[in-house]
């Protein structure tokens, strides 16, 4: 899944998209609790140092923000495209929390359970 999204991602200039999605991936996977701050997120995906005047980083964490923002829009149009669809459940950002959660992708069911991939469910045969 990770990888379908990193490839539906045509980045503007810098690649923080992307790294942003590989940092919550990775966060996930290794099961970390704690959602990382956006200093955190500065840190890792802009190469420019945290100013340390006075004001400056409400500056730095708006670019945060909006690079988040337009991450949650680029994870919505994914998995409303045909690719996106035969994911059993769906990524998106938490709104309080840099964090990645997992819902059902279909609309007929609130469970997210099961293998994440959508395959051909047969029933297994009877002997």
């Amino acid at each position: 899944m990770q990888q379908e999204i990193l490839s539906s991602i045509s980045e503007r200039g810098p690649d923080r998209s992307r790294c942003i999605v590989n940092l919550l991936f990775e966060n996930h996977l290794e099961g970390k609790m704690e959602a990382p701050s956006w200093k955190e997120l500065w840190q890792h995906c802009w190469d420019e140092p945290l100013d340390s005047r006075k004001g400056a980083d409400v500056q730095r964490s708006a670019n945060v923000r909006q690079a988040v923002y337009r991450l949650r829009e680029i994870l919505d149009r994914f998995f409303e495209e045909p690719v996106g669809r035969k994911w059993r459940v769906r990524a998106s950002i938490q709104l309080e929390e840099y964090r990645l959660v997992f819902e059902s992708n279909r609309p007929d069911t609130d469970e997210g359970t099961g293998p994440p991939m959508l395959g051909n469910e047969e029933e297994p045969e009877e002997e």
